[in-house]
């Protein structure tokens, strides 16, 4: 399977009879492919334009998306929108998506990966493969002096291959926020599945109509679980995460974004775990109070699980 695009790829491969995953530490420790052997389908998304620079990523979120490839990666410390905190610039969607992971141990269904930001925040994030579960452990740590504020979201975007008309996402219970595009709020929380919006309804367990988006921020889950549902592929998906994810970050794209490098040709879905209820950036988060502050020596853990059950 392809593991990522462009000449600074470290690529990693974990392979059960199951799965076969593939990992790219040189562009932001992302998981660049995850493959299901029985039927041949894709699970993550693998973007259609060529990769762009990494190290012009940071400049704004047009660059930060044309080096972007797809796949399942961190955002940290950063989230959504750049913006400045204490002096430092984040840009957007964070650092450690767009700089290289130090592989600091391996095994052929476990990899171990280092992120370290250059003011004490240090991510050690471990990805292994069980038969048919994809697994992601981080722990997070300030080894500095000062306490360190970060946001965490698990950049977990499907692919077209799984994204058939009969495709749903079953959720037992939870609500949703609804978001712009800018990352901020758009109206009031509506109960998951039927999101009220331009004077309708919109059931979004069901895939919408081509060049349409969704945004939204989904919490209040009965449990940090939902399944994701892809008859015509013969399968079934569970995704799971652990309580320091209070939101998860719901971004549908069908082929409705014209401008660079979208051009409508992009078909996803984000299910994305985070602690943060908008893509608004760190700065606002910390307004809130949503973000995550570790004190010096202080550690944070943070597990994500897709599992294949059928």
């Amino acid at each position: 399977p392809p593991c990522g695009r462009g000449s600074d790829m470290t690529l990693v491969e974990l392979t059960t009879p199951e799965l076969v995953v593939g990992i790219d530490a040189g562009r932001g420790g992302v998981i660049a492919s995850a493959l299901v052997r029985r039927v041949g389908v894709e699970l993550l998304f693998q973007a259609p334009w060529p990769a762009g620079a990494l190290e012009t990523a940071s400049r704004d979120e047009e660059a930060w998306t044309t080096a972007w490839q797809g796949g399942w990666n961190l955002l940290c410390p950063n989230a959504g929108a750049a913006c400045e905190v204490e002096g430092v610039r984040h840009p957007f969607h964070g650092a450690a998506s767009i700089t290289p992971w130090a592989v600091v141990g391996q095994a052929p269904t476990t990899v171990q990966l280092r992120w370290e930001s250059g003011d004490g925040l240090t991510v050690q994030r471990e990805i292994s493969v069980v038969a048919g579960t994809l697994r992601v452990e981080n722990v997070v740590t300030n080894e500095g002096s000062r306490p360190v504020p970060t946001l965490l979201v698990e950049h977990l975007i499907l692919g077209g291959e799984v994204l058939g008309p009969s495709t749903r996402i079953r959720i037992e219970t939870a609500k949703v926020i609804a978001l712009a595009n800018e990352g901020h709020r758009t109206g009031n929380e509506d109960e998951w599945s039927l999101i009220v919006r331009d004077g309708g309804t919109d059931d979004w367990s069901a895939r919408p109509p081509d060049h349409s988006a969704r945004f939204g921020a989904i919490h209040a889950f009965a449990e940090r679980a939902l399944r994701v549902e892809v008859p015509d592929r013969g399968l079934e998906l569970r995704l799971s995460w652990s309580e320091g994810f209070p939101y998860l970050w719901f971004w549908e794209e069908r082929a409705r974004e014209t401008a660079p490098p979208w051009k409508r040709q992009a078909v996803c879905l984000g299910l994305e775990p985070s602690n943060s209820a908008t893509g608004e950036g760190l700065a606002a988060a910390l307004e809130r109070g949503d973000a995550l502050v570790l004190e010096p020596g202080a550690e944070a853990r943070t597990v994500v699980a897709l599992e294949v059950i059928a």
